[in-house]
């Protein structure tokens, strides 16, 4: 047999939904804004960018903050990412100039 649902009050509704969240055990904390948990500015992200412009700098850089030199949180999984990237960039590459070398070379001479 179907339940028929009456539309109850705003006011009712609010009185319960603060209710069951003060008799629940999950509390909900806002996100911080210092420290590891800091947002990473626009600008920031361009410095990033710019300094793995670099072919020696980058690599540093992003081995040391991927493995921990970073204060910020998003800094470091952006490091992980672009070495990820650039090592699987890198072995592409050298699969393709070792199995495609000599066509290069003769296509270019």
């Amino acid at each position: 047999m179907p339940t028929v649902v009456f539309r109850a009050e705003k006011d009712d509704l609010e009185a319960d939904t603060q209710a069951l969240y003060l008799n629940s055990d999950i509390v909900e904390t806002p996100p911080r804004e210092d420290g590891a948990f800091a947002s990473v500015s626009v600008k920031g992200y361009l410095g990033l960018i710019l300094l793995t412009l670099f072919p020696v700098v980058n690599l540093v850089f992003l081995v040391i903050w991927a493995s921990g030199g970073a204060k910020r949180i998003a800094v470091k999984n952006y490091a992980q990412a672009a070495l990820i990237l650039l090592f699987f960039v890198t072995a592409v590459f050298l699969t393709l100039w070792i199995t495609f070398g000599d066509f290069w070379n003769i296509l270019f001479e």
